[in-house]
């Protein structure tokens, strides 16, 4: 994997998750808002990997931040789901 050039996934699991505890929210609404299983936000919320490219829009509007404040990579990186 290659690391993006405005953070790790770490450090968009780290920031994610104080985002969801700001807002009072868990990971279960998030997976339904955002239309993906609960796993799927487990593995953002342990840095195994980014939200798909194609996710990424909504996520910031759901947690009401920028890619760059959540860490997220340039939308047009290819590093994965």
């Amino acid at each position: 994997m290659v690391v993006p050039r405005n953070g790790s996934t770490e450090e968009f699991a780290r920031r994610l998750c104080e985002r969801l505890k700001e807002l009072h929210s868990n990971r279960r609404s998030l997976a339904e808002r955002m239309n993906v299983s609960e796993a799927t936000v487990r593995n953002w919320e342990n840095g195994k990997h980014f939200p798909a490219i194609s996710l990424r829009a909504k996520l910031c509007d759901e947690l009401g931040m920028s890619a760059e404040d959540l860490h997220l990579p340039p939308f047009n990186d290819k590093d994965g789901a």
